[in-house]
C-alpha cells in the first residue's frame, strides 16, 4: 500500500499525526464522516501541513494501538460495523503507520458516532468533516429499506417539523418514541394525571423555581388526539402517539442582562425539563403492549441571529465580564438524536445535555466551555437553588 507523501487531503483521504491515537473519538468522527460520504482512507501517523502529507510519524506498539482503535470504533459507531472498516499496518523506512480503510454500505446509512449519550451524524465534504444537514439526514433516513425503517421514517418526519416551525421564532424541542406508543387521552384519569404532570414540576423531578416547561398557569384543551397546555409565552403538546413537543418565546431564555443574551441555566434546564417530563410520561402512560425501542429528540432555536452566549457557569467568577459569542445565522437546528429506550428512561438529563452541547458548539465553544452544573458522574443536571 503506497503512502501518499506529498499528496493533499480530499473527500476520500485524510491525514492525522500519531498523537490522535490518544483521542480515538477524533478518529471515530472522521470514520463516520467517510461512512456517510464516499468512503476512503484515514492515515494515522502521517503528519500534514495545510492539508498536505509531509512526513511519517512512527507509531510505537503498533499492534496494540491497532487493536485499541478497532475496539473503540466497533463500540462507538452505529449501526454496528461489520466489514465497513479495515485497519492496515503500513511499513515505511521511518517506521510503521496505520491506514484505516472505510467502505460504507449504502443500506446502513446514516452512520452515527455514539458519545455523551447521543448519536452524532457527520459527513466528509471535499477535504473537511462537518455535521450532516437536516436535508441530508432526511434523505438518508427515509430512503433506506432495512429493519430500522420505522426509526428512519420517524426521524425524517421530525426533521420536517423544523421547516414547519420556522415561521414561529423561539425555543423548540421535540421528543418522539419509536414505535409510537398509545396514550389514551380520552380517559379522564389519564388526562387529569397528564395535566398534573405539566402543572407540577416535582412530579417529573424538576425544580419548582427553575426554568422548566411545567407551569401552574397552563390552560388545557384536548380533542382526544392531543392534549395542549398553553400560556401566552409557552405551549406544550402531548400527542396520543406518545410524542411531546414544546415551544417557548426566545425571550424566556433571557435573565438579568439586557439585550439578546441566552442565560446558561435556562438553556440547560429547559430541554432537560421537557425530557424529564417525557420520560415520566412514557414510563407511566405508554401502552405496555407496545415496547418502546428508541426515543428520538431534537432541539431548535429559531430567530437566533445576533443572540449572544457566554462560556461557563454563571456561578464562576467574572462570568458577566466574559466576552459574548454571537450567533450569526437565522436559526439553530440540532440534528435529531436517537437514544435507546433504556438510556432515555434512566438518564433523560444526559440525553438533554447532548442536545445542549450542540448549541454551545454552534456558538464556537468546546466541551471545556460548558457549564459545570451537569454532573457527568451521576448523569444529572445539578443547578443550585
Amino acid at each position: 500500500m503506497k503512502i501518499p507523501l506529498g499528496a493533499t487531503e480530499s473527500v476520500r483521504q485524510e491525514f492525522k499525526g500519531r498523537d490522535v491515537l490518544s483521542k480515538p473519538a477524533t478518529v471515530g468522527r472522521s470514520v463516520v464522516a467517510m461512512l456517510n460520504a464516499k468512503g476512503g482512507t484515514i492515515w494515522i501517523g502521517l503528519a500534514e501541513r495545510d492539508g498536505r502529507a509531509t512526513h511519517v510519524e512512527a507509531i510505537e506498539r503498533i499492534e496494540e494501538q491497532k487493536a485499541l482503535l478497532r475496539n473503540h470504533l466497533l463500540d462507538t459507531i452505529e449501526p454496528r460495523l461489520q466489514e465497513e472498516i479495515d485497519i492496515a499496518i503500513v511499513q515505511h523506512a521511518d517506521g510503521a503507520l496505520l491506514a484505516v480503510q472505510v467502505n460504507p454500505r449504502q443500506a446502513q446509512r446514516p452512520y452515527a458516532q455514539l458519545k455523551q449519550s447521543g448519536r452524532y451524524f457527520y459527513r466528509r465534504v471535499q477535504d473537511r468533516t462537518r455535521d450532516m444537514t437536516r436535508d441530508e439526514l432526511r434523505t438518508d433516513f427515509c430512503s433506506q429499506s432495512d429493519d430500522n425503517d420505522e426509526t428512519r421514517a420517524q426521524v425524517g418526519e421530525l426533521i420536517q417539523q423544523h421547516s414547519n416551525a420556522e415561521t414561529r421564532h423561539g425555543f423548540w424541542c421535540w421528543v418522539r418514541p419509536v414505535p409510537s406508543c398509545g396514550i389514551d387521552l380520552m380517559v379522564p384519569n389519564t388526562r387529569a394525571e397528564l395535566e398534573r404532570l405539566l402543572r407540577s414540576p416535582e412530579v417529573s423531578g424538576n425544580r419548582s423555581m427553575g426554568w422548566n416547561v411545567t407551569s401552574p398557569y397552563y390552560e388545557f384543551k384536548s380533542n382526544g388526539q392531543k392534549l395542549e397546555a398553553s400560556v401566552p409565552t409557552a405551549r406544550v403538546i402531548i400527542h396520543n402517539t406518545g410524542d411531546i413537543d414544546c415551544w417557548l418565546a426566545l425571550e424566556t431564555l433571557r435573565w438579568k442582562e439586557q439585550g439578546d443574551v441566552l442565560y446558561p441555566y435556562a438553556l440547560l434546564e429547559l430541554p432537560t425539563s421537557l425530557l424529564r417530563v417525557a420520560a415520566a410520561m412514557l414510563r407511566t402512560f405508554a401502552d405496555p403492549g407496545i415496547p418502546i425501542a428508541k426515543v428520538v429528540a431534537d432541539l431548535a432555536l429559531f430567530g437566533l441571529r445576533g443572540w449572544g452566549l457566554r462560556r461557563g457557569s454563571p456561578q464562576s467568577p467574572f462570568f458577566y465580564m466574559r466576552e459574548l459569542a454571537r450567533y450569526e445565522t437565522a436559526h439553530f437546528e440540532s440534528p435529531p438524536k436517537v437514544f435507546s429506550s433504556h438510556e432515555f428512561m434512566d438518564a433523560p438529563d444526559s440525553c438533554a445535555f447532548s442536545l445542549v452541547r450542540e448549541v454551545y458548539g454552534a456558538f464556537g465553544y468546546t466541551d471545556a466551555d460548558l457549564p459545570v452544573e451537569f454532573d457527568a458522574l451521576s448523569g444529572r443536571l445539578m443547578i443550585p437553588g
